[in-house]
């Protein structure tokens, strides 16, 4: 999924719990020999939403990285349920 990824947003835990900010990616490279990688931001971080996570919700908080797509989430989406 890296070629793909073309904008990362953040969600933030616990007072808050939602997806808050989001930044386009310039470029993401492997981190020496590692298995890790460095993403380079074209821009800053800047706010959406918050997208909230709905308590007893179909969508779970994120524990790891999760895949949508740029239209699912500017496309009328109140909280997580709806991004993914």
């Amino acid at each position: 999924m890296l070629p793909k990824t073309k904008i990362i947003t953040a969600y933030r835990v616990f007072p808050e719990s939602a997806v808050t900010h989001r930044a386009p990616v310039a470029s993401i490279e492997q981190w020496k020999d590692t298995c890790k990688y460095v993403v380079n931001f074209s821009e800053a971080a800047g706010p959406i939403g918050p997208l909230r996570l709905v308590q007893h919700g179909q969508v779970r908080a994120p524990q790891g990285p999760r895949y949508t797509s740029k239209a699912r989430i500017e496309a009328s989406a109140n909280d997580l349920d709806d991004v993914f």
